[in-house]
């Protein structure tokens, strides 16, 4: 027998557009929301003076990542209270795509698409699936 109440059409259209039912889907819809939106920041900090040239902690980062891309691994003279993985992290970047301002930033993008997919992920797999795309 046919669900005639105005709830039965929606339970089945709710049905069809489960998360649980089209997870890559919906994967991939987060992925791509989270790409537009950091391009988009990427792409309006651009016009901003300090995305080109590193100041004050920036500036700290970008002359020990360039040692550490070079070869010196030692941080000697680094303020303290910096995190000294980050400057291991960005040496790493620059070594591989060279150190000019994009290459961190696109890098990070895509880490940070990569931690949206993995809290979705977690989400789903703790509380749901609905919770999940929440």
């Amino acid at each position: 027998m046919a669900d005639s109440s105005p709830i039965g059409p929606w339970r089945e259209r709710m049905a069809n557009l489960s998360p649980d039912r089209h997870a890559l889907a919906w994967g991939t819809g987060i992925a791509v929301l989270g790409l537009a939106i950091r391009a988009t920041n990427l792409l309006d900090f651009t016009e901003l003076p300090w995305f080109w040239v590193p100041r004050v902690d920036s500036d700290v980062y970008h002359r020990a990542a360039k040692r550490v891309a070079h070869g010196d691994l030692s941080l000697r003279g680094i303020s303290e209270g910096l995190s000294t993985a980050y400057f291991y992290f960005l040496g790493a970047v620059y070594r591989l795509c060279g150190d000019d301002a994009w290459a961190p930033r696109l890098v990070q993008a895509v880490l940070g698409v990569g931690t949206g997919l993995l809290v979705w992920r977690t989400a789903r797999r703790v509380a749901g699936p609905w919770l999940g795309v929440v």
